[in-house]
């Protein structure tokens, strides 16, 4: 039975050119073309021919269609001219041929042997025409399937019971783990009383409960599919550890989806590559499945001069972002030789990164021909270097080396001879470039600034952020940015007016740049403002209705620049410098003492030392001049200058010279507990 739930699918000549992913399906009545496959094959919309003929499907779903489209058609002996009805959709097909072709060309398909058995009609014998080896799940993303399996008294697992559910057209676009965690909650709801009583093993690719409880926020579908599951016992098992026969049954006939590979995504020899086409909203999602499974390409130059060398690269990903770097070389080396650094490096950062797919460019005809074997490496001083490039190049699943021209290598160029002409101070390991960009002469005058009292700068609201929200809410796009999707489901349009959906149920009309402005101005220090703090300022403007995304950090800017608020606000008695710390809380409870010396030449009374005492607290200091420093001298002072007149400290701090660690010293701070 499972062998009969796999479509037919062949291979077409199609107006001269080879088309896969053609649905052979007997219960269709007409044949069905898609607007994507139009556009791959290059046929005008003008071709179509108007109509008002609607088609519906088993489940009842009614499509309007285009109109009909007549097109030549050969599979095996049978060829001619059939009518396709043009539908405006996303499918996993490319066209269905019905039974309006299946009658008319002596067909008999069969989806068990994934064949059809064509008569010919000139040779008058049967001929057979095998169907596309690949294997098609049913619907396999539109459906969704769960089991639920239970171990008797002797460990023999038994199933009992299965669900499955055809997926909407917005829950077809949620991610694959996205997806698994909705089967979880649909089982769950439906399995309540199964599951209440007893604590479930989940098994499924990842560990779904981990991955939504580790949600930053629990809000949206995420959050209400973890508040459902709340009151369910849990555990994941990992899918490789299951070895009961009603599951691996269930695995088998249920595959995992994976990405498409390059080859499905195709029409005959052509590969979709083409920028151009990524503008058709039908073919946006093959065009970015394409995308991300082109390779790297790596752009690498070096450059010598007098007195310093330096390496460039330029690694672009598969989407066209490019990542500039360049590195100076420290050590003597040849330019050949910092062709080489160049290239070593940009391997290694990519091997970093986990690239394996690499395409690699460069204008140095000897780099590339010893890459290739073209040329023999004859200097012993590249030998290394070119060792150690094919030992990175090995860890590459794939490397395309291309010899370019030096007009296509600027970048990398330039990044290398901008790294020999930089001067980096001992230490410094990396220096950050600014460019900056300026679109009137110099010698051109420049408007000066307004006139403004108020004294800041509000540079985030001077950006329309309302343009790319409004676009996606008028024409949604399901390859539009992450973030706007999920920030678009907090607004709607009134009109062609922005407006914020509220907690109470109440919208705010969405404002940006002058008028933002504006709007604080008046809040702040208009007829009826009081001058008040930023978080009073938003409180004000969202009451009268209005919103920007930053409203409270542009509110507190636009505060703490007013004039008026600096200076007839309260007086700061703060320090300007943050205090420092004392060491003593109060006066003549430690001393630090100290010697200096010995002093040449000595005084004419012959002292050759100064013995120096300095409070913590208050830094007062007692000095006194010593002709020897001896621990009975030291004593002397500590007790006549420190003791007797300002009482007996708690501590007494010195550097633990031989003088202060005498027999004297020691006595005397044992004798007063110091």
């Amino acid at each position: 039975m499972v062998q009969h739930m796999r479509p037919l699918y062949i291979t077409t000549d199609v107006s001269g050119t080879k088309v896969s992913k053609i649905m052979v399906d007997t219960g269709a009545a007409v044949n069905v073309i898609t607007t994507r496959t139009m556009h791959l094959l290059e046929i005008k919309r003008e071709k179509i021919q108007s109509t008002s003929l609607t088609l519906k499907n088993f489940a009842g779903t009614v499509t309007k269609t285009l109109g009909l489209l007549f097109l030549r058609i050969k599979v095996g002996p049978a060829e001619g001219v059939y009518a396709f009805f043009v539908t405006d959709c996303y499918a996993a097909y490319n066209a269905i041929l019905g039974r309006d072709w299946i009658h008319r060309s002596y067909c008999v398909p069969s989806t068990l042997h994934q064949e059809l058995v064509m008569w010919n009609r000139k040779t008058d014998k049967a001929e057979v025409i095998k169907a596309d080896p690949r294997p098609f799940p049913v619907s396999a993303n539109y459906v969704d399937a769960s089991l639920l399996a239970q171990d008797d008294e002797g460990g023999i697992e038994h199933a009992i019971f299965y669900l499955s559910w055809t997926l909407t057209d917005c829950e077809t676009r949620y991610t694959l783990i996205e997806k698994l965690c909705l089967t979880l909650y649909f089982s769950a709801c439906k399995l309540r009383h199964y599951m209440l009583s007893i604590t479930t093993c989940i098994i499924a690719q990842t560990d779904l409960v981990k991955y939504m409880l580790s949600r930053p926020i629990l809000r949206g579908r995420i959050g209400k599919w973890v508040l459902a599951l709340l009151e369910f016992s849990l555990q994941y098992v990992p899918q490789k550890a299951v070895k009961g026969q009603a599951i691996v049954d269930f695995l088998a006939h249920h595959p995992t989806l994976e990405i498409p590979m390059v080859k499905e995504l195709e029409v005959a020899s052509v590969t979709i590559t083409r920028p151009d086409l990524a503008r058709i909203p039908e073919y946006a999602v093959w065009y970015q499945a394409t995308v991300a499974l082109q390779p790297w390409v790596l752009f690498f130059d070096g450059s010598r001069t007098e007195t310093l060398a330096g390496a460039g690269i330029v690694l672009e990903n598969p989407t066209g972002d490019r990542f500039s770097y360049s590195f100076q070389l420290e050590f003597k080396c040849t330019n050949n030789q910092a062709e080489y650094e160049a290239l070593i490096i940009g391997l290694e950062v990519l091997l970093e990164m986990g690239v394996r797919d690499v395409q690699i460019r460069c204008d140095s005809q000897l780099v590339i021909n010893q890459l290739q074997n073209v040329y023999r490496c004859a200097s012993w001083l590249l030998m290394p270097y070119l060792n150690r490039a094919i030992e990175l190049l090995d860890q590459f699943t794939d490397v395309d080396l291309e010899h370019i021209l030096r007009e296509r290598n600027f970048a990398a160029n330039e990044l290398a001879q901008l790294a020999t002409g930089i001067t980096l101070k001992y230490g410094v390991r990396e220096r950050l470039l600014k460019v900056k960009r300026r679109t009137l002469p110099s010698w051109l005058a420049r408007p000066d600034p307004p006139d403004d009292p108020v004294v800041t700068v509000l540079e985030p609201i001077d950006v329309d952020w309302c343009i790319p929200l409004v676009a996606y809410l008028k024409r949604p796009d399901p390859t539009a940015d992450r973030k706007i999707r999920f920030l678009a489901l907090n607004y709607l349009l009134r009109g062609d007016e922005l407006r914020r959906r509220g907690e109470d149920g109440m919208d705010f009309r969405c404002v940006y740049g002058c008028e933002a402005k504006q709007l604080m101005r008046e809040a702040h220090t208009g007829i009826c403002g009081a001058h008040q703090a930023g978080p009073k300022m938003r409180w004000l403007i969202r009451r009268h209705g209005y919103y920007w995304p930053s409203i409270l950090k542009d509110c507190i800017a636009f505060a703490k620049g007013c004039e008026d608020c600096q200076a007839h606000g309260p007086v700061q008695h703060v320090p300007n410098i943050p205090m420092q710390p004392i060491i003593k809380p109060w006066p003549a409870r430690g001393w630090a003492l100290d010697l200096i010396g010995m002093i040449h030449p000595h005084s004419s009374l012959q002292h050759k030392f100064i013995i120096v005492a300095t409070d913590f607290f208050t830094k007062w200091a007692e000095v006194e001049p010593l002709k020897e420093a001896s621990g009975g001298t030291i004593r002397q002072f500590i007790f006549r200058n420190i003791i007797c007149r300002f009482g007996v400290p708690e501590v007494l701090v010195s550097d633990r010279g031989a003088a202060f660690m005498g027999g004297p010293v020691e006595q005397l701070v044992t004798d007063f507990g110091i």
